[in-house]
């Protein structure tokens, strides 16, 4: 029997993954900061509205597959080059429906700038490709290679938007960096597979993509369902409320969600460790989930403590005392912080047991009861319904998972710490 997942293990492991998260959320901090400073309330809404509806799109045509080749690659599947490069070559071929979708809606709306519309999808959906080459990176072990990729990439975007928020540039410039950094970023991760002896290449294999596709799907489905319920009260806000609104509540948002990088941070390895050893016990320890819960919980206290003592000043500081008023929402959404980041450890924990069925259905109840609350009390209540949709969201996702691994009879519940036998 394995040894117990220790926290030097968590530590040693997780190192990199805290590297590239930091890399990661500095150079999208740094582009939508600027971005804050350099348009109007208004305009900026509007640029964080055609964000979350590209992201969700993108969730879409994801179809599962990173966490699918992270846990194939963590496993060491022998068709893993076959099948990677049928997954890429139909990546790549639903980029036709795909772009056609995002041009349709935003003529719908009447979005003012086509230019800044097309900068956002090519560089969410070519990120979404690079992403699926850094999960295998990680299933891998190669958690140095993929943050030698990212690195490279994020700190001249860093450096470049950094640049062109001195001399006051316009936000389609700010955009364009970003989307040449994610190019760069795709690029060094495809040299970077030379690591674990990958032979790029593209296919459409249809046999493969049937096998892929029945396992990553459902993990996709569910996905793309917390990319609804994550994203979509920005949009509906913009409806019903306005472009400036969603700019308020947007900059207290991205702040909420920092902490998430420290699940991360966590999971990243974690995911590839609890996969490969699923696949050789078909049985999960308890004992190997509580150290990761408990650093978790500590976080998530942290960031309460925090968001609720400085919430105007870091607003302020970071995007302005334009947005300093936003500080209350921020406050109120720290609250879901615990329940965030523990469900992101049952999903994960989850799709590690090839239950990918069960977190897709997790994800669908969560959208449904997000949805429910948006709609009922954003009208009433404005903000504060959309905030309290977050925080409800949050802890009834974390509460459905973890019915569903007691129900799955494939974890050990007893523990060193609670030596109870119980039986799911």
């Amino acid at each position: 029997m394995p040894s117990p997942i220790s926290l030097g293990w968590i530590l040693k492991r997780g190192q990199y993954a805290l590297y590239i998260a930091a890399a990661e959320k500095a150079a999208y901090f740094a582009v939508f900061v600027s971005l804050a400073r350099l348009s109007s309330v208004a305009d900026y809404g509007r640029i964080t509205a055609a964000f979350a509806f590209v992201n969700i799109l993108v969730s879409v045509f994801e179809l599962g597959l990173g966490p699918y080749f992270q846990r194939a690659a963590a496993s060491g599947k022998a068709e893993l080059q076959e099948e990677l490069n049928s997954a890429t070559g139909l990546r790549i071929a639903l980029f036709v429906p795909f772009i056609a979708i995002v041009l349709m809606y935003f003529n719908r709306i009447a979005f003012n700038s086509a230019t800044i519309v097309l900068l956002i999808s090519l560089t969410v959906y070519v990120g979404s490709i690079s992403g699926i080459f850094a999960r295998v990176l990680y299933g891998a072990d190669r958690y140095a290679a993929a943050f030698k990729a990212l690195v490279i990439s994020k700190m001249l975007i860093i450096l470049l938007v950094g640049g062109c928020f001195l001399l006051q540039a316009s936000p389609v410039w700010i955009l364009g960096i970003l989307f040449a950094g994610i190019v760069l970023q795709l690029l060094l991760m495809i040299g970077e597979m030379a690591s674990i002896q990958f032979r790029a290449g593209l296919s459409l294999s249809p046999g493969l993509l049937r096998h892929v596709l029945a396992s990553s799907t459902p993990i996709g489905i569910g996905l793309m369902f917390v990319w609804i319920y994550d994203k979509a009260d920005v949009l509906l806000i913009q409806r019903i409320i306005g472009s400036e609104a969603v700019s308020y509540y947007a900059v207290a948002y991205s702040l909420y969600k920092i902490p998430q990088t420290v699940a991360g941070v966590l999971l990243l390895p974690l995911f590839s460790e609890v996969s490969a050893r699923f696949s050789t016990s078909s049985t999960i320890d308890f004992e190997d989930l509580l150290k990761p819960a408990g650093i978790l919980l500590g976080f998530s206290a942290v960031g309460i403590l925090i968001y609720n003592i400085f919430p105007d000043i870091l607003l302020s500081l970071t995007y302005g005392r334009s947005y300093g008023s936003s500080g209350w929402i921020l406050a109120g959404l720290s609250f879901a912080l615990p329940g965030l980041l523990l469900n992101n450890l049952t999903g994960i924990t989850l799709n590690a047991m090839k239950r990918e069925r069960l977190a897709m259905t997790s994800a669908m109840l969560a959208f449904m009861v997000n949805m429910t609350i948006n709609i009922v009390f954003l009208r009433w209540m404005g903000i504060f319904g959309a905030m309290m949709a977050t925080v409800c969201t949050e802890f009834f996702i974390l509460g459905v998972q973890i019915i569903f691994l007691y129900r799955t009879k494939q974890i050990r519940w007893r523990t060193t710490i609670f030596p109870i036998t119980m039986h799911g």
